[in-house]
């Protein structure tokens, strides 16, 4: 492989050598020429371009490039020294003799360079009279990098940029602060030598972390290289053989100057840190300390298995615990603004609550990643709206943009009086909300104990409890009762997380972030887990940490737990802790045929469709079978929805085909979708035909 690098020197640096009896750049033109197959393209007073060629892959020669500075003067390479891949390389074959000779024709040009020729040049680079952007030197396709105080300043300065990381910001600014008299003392390896345990959730920023303090090492002047070694350990095993290439990473050469930094993932191993394999690991890293610094990750847990996990690893090194609690709404909002003025847009309040909407629709299906998942819908925002502006983008993201560009709903501008009065069911259902609401904020009024607001809705699926919560949310915003209204939903295992420690957390964080809100919980029976079932089960961590936020912010946030009646009725008897805080109960029953066919008709009043379908439609509602609209399994709204949408796609369908450009429903369309076997009344079974038909 062939690679054209730059060697950047700091000039300052430089000058302060200028009276040794070769110039650096020039002895490292010789040094290199000892080392690599490689030719001088360009070079001056601080800089130096040349190709070279190599199987063991950029990372490598750079290191070496490193060794080699660090033996000959003995500073630290990164300190005063940038060595960077070029854009372009050559795409011609390497020889010997041709190395050999431009090289030495390059040595003997710059070995007599000690004139003041030389000096001016490196002189008026210095001041700023050949320099780039920030006065800061340039050198060919490389781009230009701080030297000395300056690297480390906007190192620190993209530290202090990262969501939920005071913790960091703090180890950082320690690291700036002791680095001066650490090296004047000798003492580097006091830095050196701790380890450091990282405890931070998936796509919270972990790899970006450990490259920052990879860096930050560098500039201070500690030997370490600034890539960083990621390793992940297995799950968990007793088999010796499948942790060899673990091993293999922590035991691998490394230079006798510079240190290697890996981080090793050990979530797999959070409560098997005492087991023989896991030691093996540990000692394997105190063997080799001296060529290694170690970061350790394991997810945000709770601080008692965190405490435990960091009291092993400092049994056998110093470990420094470095937190990353999950980000909270103002800091992701936050994050969101500076993310956006970045890409040269400024965003509007309303903006930002479609955003966070979105966020929590993500959050729904249990596949959150953090700040990676802010960024890809803030890219995907700020992509739509160049797109969709036909060359005409404004800088401003207003609300109606997001909720375009992000595919958000529009608010409904409904009182949410008037929202629950549209409702077509059952009337008592909506006088005892209204009792219920009026209640609340009675006691809000009153000098007493804080109420707690916390409900239970109960009834089999598609009865309306999802759209009833988030009347309820807006009710009791409209009321003053909830700061912002807004509607959180997850299903009961969402608060489960994959290992030991990790629900209680997660748990909390849910709650933060609905905080001011509705936290509606789908299905939360299946947190319930009766005393012999699974012991382990981390239902009852999550059940134990969400009554604790209950109550200690009980007029906060409202909890909605949802779900079967007699699931529900088995999930109140099994923890009394949880029924004495949940005071209000809704019923939802079942909707009768008379109302299914009301909510088909109001679905059909969104689109043209033939008079003599509701004829139809009416007929088929009316002979629902008794037990079909009464059993347990029954979907009630869903079940009505389905149906419409089965016949909107069978018409537009129809219509496709036909050149049409506007789809009306038909009777046709209707009795297509109702024979699909989800909605025949005969089950879907089809009698044989004889014959061709």
């Amino acid at each position: 492989m062939r690679f054209k690098i730059n060697v950047e020197l700091d000039p300052e640096w430089v000058l302060s050598h200028r009276d040794d009896p070769v110039l650096p750049v020039a002895t490292l033109i010789n040094e290199f020429d000892k080392h690599f197959r490689c030719i001088i393209d360009d070079s001056g007073p601080s800089e130096l371009l040349f190709t070279v060629e190599s199987d063991r892959g950029f990372e490598f020669v750079r290191n070496r490039i490193y060794e080699i500075f660090s033996s000959i003067y003995g500073a630290p390479a990164p300190s005063v020294m940038r060595v960077s891949l070029a854009e372009n390389t050559p795409s011609f074959e390497m020889g010997g003799a041709t190395t050999s000779t431009s090289s030495g024709e390059r040595n003997a040009e710059e070995s007599g360079a000690t004139s003041a020729d030389f000096l001016d040049r490196l002189c008026r680079r210095t001041a700023g009279g050949d320099t780039a952007t920030n006065g800061r030197p340039t050198s060919g396709n490389a781009a230009a990098r701080p030297k000395g105080g300056d690297a480390t300043n906007n190192i620190l300065a993209e530290i202090q940029s990262l969501v939920g990381a005071e913790e960091f910001v703090e180890l950082a600014k320690e690291l700036v602060k002791i680095a001066p008299e650490i090296k004047e003392r000798g003492l580097e390896r006091l830095v050196l030598s701790r380890c450091y345990l990282f405890a931070i959730s998936d796509g919270c920023g972990f790899s970006t972390a450990a490259s920052l303090l990879a860096k930050l090492y560098g500039a201070l002047g500690f030997a370490c290289y600034e890539s960083v070694n990621e390793i992940i350990l297995p799950p968990f095993t007793d088999n010796m053989d499948k942790l060899r290439p673990v091993f293999a990473a922590i035991e691998s050469p490394s230079s006798d100057v510079y240190r290697t930094v890996i981080s090793l993932d050990i979530s797999e191993w959070m409560n098997k840190t005492t087991n023989v394999n896991f030691r093996a690991i540990l000692k394997a890293i105190e063997a080799n300390k001296d060529h290694l610094v170690v970061l350790f990750r394991i997810p945000y847990v709770e601080k008692e298995l965190v405490s435990g996990i960091s009291r092993t690893l400092n049994d056998m090194m110093t470990t420094k615990l470095v937190s990353f609690p999950p980000a909270t709404r103002e800091q992701i909002l936050d994050f969101a603004k500076k993310e956006l003025g970045d890409k040269g847009f400024t965003v509007q309040s309303a903006a930002l609550e479609q955003i966070w909407n979105r966020l929590n629709e993500e959050k729904s299906d249990g596949r959150f990643y953090g700040i990676k998942t802010v960024k890809k819908v803030l890219d995907e925002l700020v992509y739509d709206k160049i797109a969709n502006s036909h060359g005409k983008c404004g800088s401003v993201i207003s609300g109606k943009d997001a909720s375009d560009l992000l595919k958000m709903e529009n608010p409904d501008k409904r009182t949410a009086q008037q929202m629950l009065d549209a409702l077509i069911g059952n009337e008592t259902l909506k006088d005892q909300l209204n009792a219920i609401v009026a209640q609340i904020k009675l006691a809000k009024l009153s000098e007493e104990e804080t109420p707690c607001i916390h409900m239970r809705f109960v009834g089999n699926p598609g009865t309306g409890k999802t759209t009833v919560a988030r009347i309820v949310g807006k009710m009791l915003k409209e009321e003053g009762i909830l700061r912002i209204g807004g509607f959180f939903e997850v299903s009961g295992r969402d608060f489960c997380g994959r290992y030991i420690g990790e629900t209680a957390p997660k748990t909390a964080s849910i709650c933060r972030d609905a905080y001011g809100s509705v936290l509606f919980i789908d299905e939360a029976y299946s947190l319930y887990r009766s005393s012999d079932e699974d012991s382990r089960d981390f239902g009852r961590e999550a059940l134990d940490t969400l009554i604790a936020e209950m109550e200690n912010h009980r007029d906060d946030f409202v909890v909605i737990m949802a779900g079967y009646t007699d699931e529900m009725d088995k999930l109140m008897q099994g923890n009394r802790g949880l029924k004495s805080r949940m005071p209000y109960t809704i019923e939802f029953p079942n909707f009768t045929r008379e109302q299914l066919f009301e909510i088909f008709r109001s679905l059909l009043a969104t689109h043209k469709y033939e008079e003599q379908l509701v004829d139809v439609a009416k007929k088929y509602f009316d002979e629902l079978p008794e037990d079909l609209i009464t059993s347990k399994e029954f979907s009630n709204g869903r079940f009505v929805r389905n149906l419409y949408e089965r016949t909107w796609a069978k018409a537009a369908l129809r219509c496709q085909l036909a050149g049409l450009k506007t789809v009306t429903l038909s009777c046709k369309d209707f009795e297509l979708a109702s024979a699909d076997k989800d909605f025949a009344l005969d089950g879907g079974k089809k009698k044989a035909r004889l014959g061709f038909y």
